[in-house]
């Protein structure tokens, strides 16, 4: 977002539109909680968080809200704003058989890292639960891409990828960044990426951006603690 809401971006595309085109369909869902895993800003400015809550509160979808901060999120403005939906900074949330956990991997520029202590909170909320299944949120890419995105990586990524794998019960981990749907098996965990609300990276070695369209990803979690994930492209 940006606080002209008529500044177009990659591919013409203006991100205040392509938005709201995609929280339309969302509305449609009745979906019990609706991620936004970071880059909400395109500008850093005040006015394009609050543009993004008017586009939320229009569809009556803000009492369904969470976010997680990204590198474009890194000001004043994300935690002014939107502070009371991030869930990052927040105790995680139950839905049913399943706990959503967030991690802030915010650093320096587009690169990202994790504090050790706020892992090491998640990690022991999740062997407390461990009869739950659990999720776990993030902005940044915690598995490389092998394409140019990978210059904005996540810098101890292999450190959180080490703690993570004695978790039995963390089956799900979702993140943004990449601008594209991906999934991926790790040690018996589930790593998937959503497409953006706006303009696609593609995945190549030199920067890019794709014809595909804005999008979403639904995740449907079931009470014996399978799920499933669908992705929805927004044309």
């Amino acid at each position: 977002m940006f606080a002209d809401r008529q500044k177009l971006g990659y591919k013409q595309i203006n991100p205040a539109i392509s938005l709201q085109n995609v929280v339309e369909e969302i509305a449609d869902i009745d979906a019990e909680l609706i991620i936004a895993s970071g880059d909400i800003s395109g500008d850093h400015s005040r006015l394009s968080y609050l543009h993004f809550i008017e586009i939320l509160k229009h569809y009556d979808l803000v009492d369904n809200l969470i976010t997680l901060p990204g590198n474009h999120d890194l000001n004043p403005y994300f935690g002014e704003v939107l502070g009371r939906f991030d869930l990052a900074n927040s105790p995680p949330r139950q839905l049913g058989n399943w706990m959503i956990h967030g991690l802030d991997t915010r650093f320096q520029g587009t690169k990202g890292r994790h504090d050790q202590q706020s892992l090491q909170r998640i990690v022991q909320n999740i062997r407390r639960a461990r009869k739950l299944g659990h999720v776990l949120i993030s902005h940044h890419h915690p598995i490389d891409t092998n394409s140019w995105m990978d210059k904005h990586e996540w810098l101890n990524r292999e450190q959180f990828l080490s703690q993570i794998s004695s978790l039995e019960s963390l089956q799900l981990v979702i993140y943004g960044h990449i601008h594209t749907d991906s999934t991926r098996i790790i040690d018996n965990v589930k790593f998937e990426s959503c497409p953006s609300t706006c303009w696609q990276w593609a995945m190549t070695e030199e920067f890019g951006v794709t014809k595909d369209p804005p999008g979403y990803k639904v995740f449907e979690l079931f009470d014996d603690l399978s799920f499933q994930s669908t992705t929805f492209r927004v044309t």
